[in-house]
């Protein structure tokens, strides 16, 4: 004979699995969002690059060709623009955009639906 389960322990393994299988959803979609933003920051770092050397070609094309006053009005404020957009692009940072870090709200959310189980 098969020992008869009662159907609070059926309930309480059906609950078990969907819980296992929304947590690997949850990490799957948390993945899929990593991988989003290391694109878009790879596409920053591209682009950040390509307009730093636009900017320096110009100025040297300009000095070499004798507009020493303009190769240093083009190259002064392109350069300050271009580091501060990567400065202050990383300082304001949203905290939920950041790696690692975990919304103590939903974090603490699961401790208190065990307790009222």
């Amino acid at each position: 004979m098969s020992p008869v389960r009662e159907p609070s322990t059926d309930l309480a393994l059906l609950k078990l699995r969907h819980n296992k299988a929304l947590d690997k959803l949850e990490q799957d979609r948390a993945d899929r969002e990593l991988l989003e933003r290391l694109k878009l920051a790879r596409r920053g770092q591209w682009l950040g690059f390509a307009s730093l050397m636009l900017i320096l070609g110009t100025v040297v094309l300009l000095a070499m060709t004798g507009h020493d006053l303009v190769a240093a009005a083009v190259a002064v404020p392109g350069v300050i623009a271009i580091v501060g957009v990567f400065v202050t692009g990383q300082m304001k940072m949203p905290a939920s955009l950041l790696p690692g870090r975990v919304n103590k709200s939903a974090a603490a959310q699961p401790a208190t639906e065990s307790a009222t189980n």
